[in-house]
């Protein structure tokens, strides 16, 4: 998952960014904080618009996310990528809206 790989690559942000560690776990606290400020309104979304489109926005939010991640050479910069557009994505493609996608198809 990209959003468990933050962990693994800690030892080279703080080479590249010069970020502490604090700031990394940090950066990983406020992409679950958006996760969970999201998830509500992602139920709603799913019930409204189907899983699909929500799969594709959150698929989108990830690859847009993860680019600009690639082109980050500021703290800022990542934790902005990390923390609120992947976040984003991370919230629309989590495996609480993938069983609610899986539940209403089986319900029919």
């Amino acid at each position: 998952s990209a959003r468990a790989v933050l962990g693994l690559v800690m030892p080279d942000l703080e080479g590249e960014l010069g970020a502490p560690r604090s700031t990394t776990s940090a950066m990983g606290a406020a992409a679950l904080i958006v996760m969970a400020v999201i998830a509500p309104a992602a139920g709603v979304a799913i019930d409204r618009f189907g899983p699909r489109l929500l799969f594709v926005c959150g698929l989108l939010a990830i690859g847009i996310g993860g680019q600009r991640l690639t082109l980050s050479s500021q703290t800022y910069e990542f934790a902005l990528a990390f923390g609120g557009v992947s976040a984003i994505g991370f919230a629309l493609v989590a495996t609480n809206i993938a069983a609610a996608a899986i539940a209403s198809d089986l319900a029919r």
